[in-house]
């Protein structure tokens, strides 16, 4: 049923995820060790594109086959900030580590934000011009504190900062004056 499904609010409706079983997000504390820790994942595991790096400090563990999440980890978890599944939503991947965006309603900040939901001890804010990001503490769900933050009604918007990887095609049209409009493709 929707009410255990994950879930996110976009334009103030509850957009459901599914989680894909065995694909992870690892965010570690820092860039060093997260270095470090992927080529250390790199040499357990076979399939080098079941590891990626994302970022400075994220790594996409696909643990599928072979060993678990717990094994791969072992002796690194005094290391990493959180670990998050990957869900789906339709065809996309997509999966967020620890921060949420956050944009207040008119009149209101948002520190006002964060101290009406209870959440100052959890949090660390970094104000934008449009937006701010909150990082919540290790421990905590992004998805579920943006969740709270959303249906508090203080804000324009709340959900989490979500990555998703960009597949990239090239598809040339059947035109046959496409290649004299070189300003569609500045290659």
């Amino acid at each position: 049923p929707p009410d255990k499904k994950k879930f996110y609010y976009a334009f103030n409706e509850k957009i459901y995820m599914d989680e894909i079983a065995n694909q992870f997000v690892v965010k570690f504390k820092d860039k060093k060790k997260a270095d470090n820790h992927l080529q250390s994942l790199l040499t357990e595991i076979a399939d080098s594109k079941k590891i990626q790096s994302h970022g400075e400090t994220t790594i996409f563990i696909d643990a599928s086959d072979g060993k678990s999440l717990d094994q791969l980890l072992a002796g690194k978890m005094a290391d990493v900030e959180n670990i998050v599944p990957v869900y789906r939503y339709q065809k996309m991947m997509m999966y967020y580590t620890n921060e949420i965006l956050v944009e207040p309603k008119p009149g209101l900040t948002i520190s006002e934000v964060i101290s009406k939901n209870n959440l100052g001890a959890y949090t660390k804010i970094k104000e934008g011009k449009f937006f701010s990001v909150v990082t919540v503490a290790s421990g905590y769900d992004a998805c579920d504190i943006a969740n709270q933050v959303q249906e508090s009604g203080l804000v324009v918007y709340s959900y989490p900062n979500f990555y998703a990887p960009i597949e990239k095609t090239e598809y040339i049209p059947n035109d046959t004056y496409f290649s004299n409009q070189f300003y569609l493709k500045n290659t």
